[in-house]
């Protein structure tokens, strides 16, 4: 049997982790080594898919990425006719968008699902219905009903699934690129320390992947990675995607003391996710010891009312400066985000997020990213845009992209409020976009005058990618990107 695993993901910086955890997954507890993971970011999917002639295909998908993948399965069963199987965060918060395109769905985390179902096939040769009941946590076709079986519970203790081996990926997620978050040239590694976030924010959904409770790996375990990622990897800069990282000041402490031991402290710069409520300056000084060059977070808001909604009174406006005066303190690099658009937002309370990224930008954040609140399926977002008829099972899932800078009458992204004024809020999100776009100027010049030579020679065709960094709209646009890959 081979295995091929598809990640759909846009961005070079984002290698699949997850699906190197179901590889490395499958080769510990199943002894199955013929996995093979394709980047469309580094390579031709189809040209390489008819080079190992899979057995099995499967594709992890985003929401915004599910007409793709629909897309991708139609034509692997056109080339190949295998089973095409389908996982990640789209199918898993709304399992009932399943095509019949795809044999099968994988609901939450897949490690222990995907090894059930390996076997399976590795002993049947085939995925036979009267075996699929007893698989849990999938979906499949019988007749015309949608099955769905038992949900599985997820894995622990988390150290129980093996550190990634990242000799799945392809080798040019370890070339030296420049990276922006620390403004060097880095070779970037990431590790996944955690499942889950204690919070529960409405337009958030990790619990349905994850599970309602946050699963730690252990301190020792995430040294030994950091260790992986130093000696074979030459790793420069280590970034944490923990939905937060900074959940426990007591876990952070230990792993400095292990550090310290290691004698690993100063060897790689760190990233990481923090929360506004939790930063303080014990965790500043914490981060600071460890070697973090640059911390993300969700702002979100500028109002009190609005982030109340938004993250259930755990954060306040008051917190939101705070962090930004303490990041700046302590010379953490402030990455953060800013939502526009909740039900009921009035533009004044719009105006009072504006006000919050004008007081970032003058003191010190590195970018500001700039979203309307997208109502992805599995949030509270969701179930209030699906009461209001703004979304349905069966809608264009294209239009819930993040990245929204092209926004105008012909082109009106979905609004979780129909009453406010389009031209006002446009002028409100407009001068916000700015800010983004000013800061990937000034971060773009200061790399290019530190590195001149470097940064000239990573352009490939200086033309362009001055263009795209210098340009007015130089913020991702999901949907031109992916037309050039």
């Amino acid at each position: 049997m081979k295995l091929a695993l598809i990640s759909l993901a846009v961005g070079s910086g984002s290698p699949p982790l997850g699906l190197c955890s179901i590889a490395t997954y499958l080769e510990k507890y199943a002894n199955f080594k013929d996995t093979v993971i394709l980047n469309r970011n580094f390579e031709d999917v189809y040209a390489r898919l008819s080079e190992i002639k899979p057995d099995v295909v499967g594709i992890t998908a985003m929401t915004i990425y599910y007409p793709e993948a629909v897309k991708m399965a139609k034509k692997v069963k056109e080339m190949f006719d295998v089973p095409v199987l389908i996982g990640g965060n789209h199918v898993s918060t709304i399992p009932d968008s399943l095509q019949r395109c795809f044999d099968i769905g994988v609901i939450g985390e897949a490690e222990e699902t995907m090894k059930e179902l390996v076997e399976l096939y590795i002993e049947k040769g085939k995925f036979l219905n009267s075996d699929l009941h007893n698989v849990k946590g999938i979906l499949f076709f019988e007749g015309d009903k949608l099955i769905r079986t038992e949900m599985r519970p997820v894995i622990f203790p988390l150290d129980k699934i093996p550190i990634p081996n990242r000799d799945y990926l392809n080798k040019k997620c370890f070339e030296r690129v420049l990276n922006y978050s620390s403004r060097e040239f880095d070779i970037c590694y990431r590790i996944h320390a955690s499942r889950g976030c204690p919070y529960r924010c409405k337009f958030c959904s990790p619990s349905i992947m994850w599970g309602t409770k946050v699963r730690l790996n252990s301190v020792d375990r995430i040294v030994e990675e950091i260790k992986i990622a130093l000696e074979k990897y030459h790793a420069t800069y280590i970034s944490f995607s923990d939905d937060l990282f900074t959940v426990s000041k007591d876990r952070l402490r230990e792993l400095y003391e292990k550090l310290d031991k290691a004698e690993l402290l100063g060897k790689v710069k760190f990233a990481g996710r923090v929360r506004a409520n939790l930063v303080d300056d014990e965790m500043c000084e914490l981060l600071k010891k460890l070697g973090f060059v640059s911390a993300s977070l969700g702002y979100e808001s500028g109002n009190d009312e609005i982030l109340r909604f938004l993250k259930g009174g755990s954060v306040t406006v008051k917190d939101n400066y705070n962090t930004v005066r303490l990041l700046e303190k302590y010379k953490i690099t402030n990455y953060g985000s800013f939502i526009f658009g909740s039900p009921n937002e009035s533009l004044d309370q719009m105006r009072d997020t504006l006000n919050l990224i004008k007081y970032a930008y003058k003191h010190g954040i590195g970018q500001i990213y700039v979203y309307l609140l997208q109502p992805f399926p599995g949030t509270e977002a969701w179930d209030i845009a699906k009461e209001k008829g703004l979304v349905s099972d069966d809608m264009d899932w294209e239009k819930l992209s993040l990245f929204l800078e092209d926004i105008n009458e012909n082109h009106k992204p979905i609004l979780m409020d129909k009453g406010v004024d389009f031209v006002e809020f446009k002028k409100i999100y407009d001068e916000a976009l700015s800010y983004s776009r000013k800061l990937s100027r000034k971060r773009f010049m200061m790399i290019f005058f530190k590195h001149p030579i470097k940064t000239v020679m990573s352009m490939g065709n200086p033309f362009s990618f001055i263009k795209k960094n210098l340009a007015k709209k130089d913020k991702l646009d999901v949907l031109r990107e992916k037309k050039k890959i």
